[in-house]
């Protein structure tokens, strides 16, 4: 099996020929690396429209050799995509996130209200001003 650590500026540094279970992200995790469920792979964040963090990438391919798997290690800087389109994809991004957000917080308003609601529908079976029953309590 072999694994490609890839650089580029407009994607950033990703790892590619891995699959789940196969033991590359227990390694690589050590060396700055993380799991990307929106792409579903492995990667450095906050590598895109960057150089590439060579120590990472080479350390990670250094300890993926020792455990034996076979990896090739390409960085290529030309690679790069324009200011207005990184900014563009970085506000699609923020919309993304807020509409997410906004879902999230709808719930967690829903919640709350059903919450507030069954405690007022405990409160109201206990009558107020209720006194203590003497000798009605079985300690």
């Amino acid at each position: 099996m072999t694994i490609e650590i890839i650089h580029t500026r407009s994607e950033g540094t990703l790892i590619e020929g891995s699959a789940k279970g196969d033991g590359v992200y227990e390694i690589v995790r050590r060396h700055g690396f993380r799991y990307f469920p929106s792409i579903g792979q492995l990667g450095i964040r906050q590598s895109r429209d960057r150089a590439a963090k060579t120590w990472y990438i080479n350390a990670a391919a250094a300890a993926l050799r020792e455990a034996g798997f076979e990896v090739n290690v390409k960085v290529d800087e030309s690679d790069r995509r324009s200011f207005a389109e990184a900014e563009a994809d970085r506000v699609e991004r923020a919309e993304g996130r807020a509409e997410r957000f906004s879902g999230y917080a709808d719930n967690a308003a829903a919640r709350s209200e059903s919450a507030y609601q069954r405690g007022h529908q405990i409160a109201d079976g206990i009558p107020m001003g209720q006194p203590i029953l003497v000798g009605q309590c079985d300690l």
